[in-house]
């Protein structure tokens, strides 16, 4: 499939790259109707989209996300049931570990996966269930608290001050769709995160591992917020994409997740780079700029996209 793309990226007309067809738009919105479960299954290589223009990616992925706009609408307020997950490549094993042969790095790669999914026990079930059990009562804790703000730093040069919005929510782990239906919409899953207050962010935010976006790696960079908006950032590695991640729109500019995980996860415990977001943001505090969903505040999906802004939320502009 990513060689499809690739040579797609690559030789397609602008108006393809630019324009959707409504059988994409009718396909999804006859399975969402259907109350479809929609589960992703990822792979990494870094190497696959190397030689495309990375503009002609950004609009097609644009394109796809407004023509789509109600499908993601209804993904990010998890009234859909999706779970996203992976499984390794020799690309991507031999990239996490390329002092190996293929075959030793990709059955490593499949070990770390396992346990980072907590399937490698005697009864993962049970594993899954207490893990999901140790996540929902630190969400009480904080939902509890509601805590005003977060105050990040690391020895990198973070001093990063997050301000929360009232009665927000922590999510994570199991959630609910608009049926009641509990589901894990990523495997593996460490994080609960809830949607700051889109202008109270302030302070520096210096990144200890790099991002990988649109097949680029953005490494050594920071991010400066004023009011909540970001007003300078810099990678050392992978500038160009990380302007490109930046500059999307005006909401690409504020922040729209915050995430805690422990440092004593199973994939954090094994300190590897995994070169996927999937995994490397199942291993660390991160962030997430742009739109917020909209189960991180109360009522929030019953709430028009005027209330979620006058109480500081983040909606897409696609």
């Amino acid at each position: 499939m990513n060689r499809q793309l690739n040579f797609f990226f690559k030789n397609a007309a602008d108006v393809h790259i630019d324009c959707i067809p409504e059988w994409e738009k009718a396909r999804f919105k006859e399975w969402d109707d259907a109350g479809a479960a929609h589960i992703r299954i990822i792979s990494e290589n870094l190497d696959v989209f190397k030689e495309v223009p990375a503009e002609r990616m950004s609009r097609f992925q644009k394109a796809f996300r407004t023509k789509l706009k109600d499908h993601y609408e209804k993904t990010r307020s998890h009234q859909l049931r999706w779970c996203l997950l992976a499984v390794p490549s020799f690309a991507w094993a031999t990239q996490v570990f390329p002092d190996l042969e293929q075959e030793e790095a990709i059955q490593t790669l499949w070990q770390l996966i396992l346990r980072g999914a907590r399937a490698d026990g005697i009864n993962p079930i049970i594993d899954w269930t207490n893990h999901d059990r140790v996540l929902a009562s630190r969400k009480k804790y904080l939902n509890d608290s509601q805590f005003e703000s977060l105050h990040f730093t690391n020895s990198l040069g973070t001093d990063l001050i997050v301000g929360l919005p009232n009665n927000h929510i922590y999510i994570g782990g199991g959630v609910k769709d608009s049926e009641g239906i509990t589901f894990f919409p990523n495997i593996p899953t460490e994080e609960i995160f809830t949607a700051p207050h889109k202008n109270k962010v302030s302070g520096k935010l210096v990144a200890t591992k790099p991002l990988i976006y649109e097949g680029s790696v953005i490494n050594d960079f920071y991010l400066i917020f004023e009011d909540g908006r970001i007003t300078n950032y810099h990678a050392s590695i992978g500038q160009k994409a990380l302007q490109r991640l930046i500059e999307t729109d005006e909401g690409s500019h504020y922040l729209g997740e915050i995430a805690l995980v422990s440092n004593h996860t199973p994939l954090a415990q094994t300190d590897t780079l995994f070169y996927n977001t999937l995994f490397d943001e199942n291993t660390a505090c991160h962030i997430g700029i742009g739109n917020a969903s909209p189960s991180n505040l109360e009522n929030g999906r019953r709430r028009s996209v005027k209330e979620l802004e006058e109480a500081g939320s983040i909606v897409p502009s696609y």
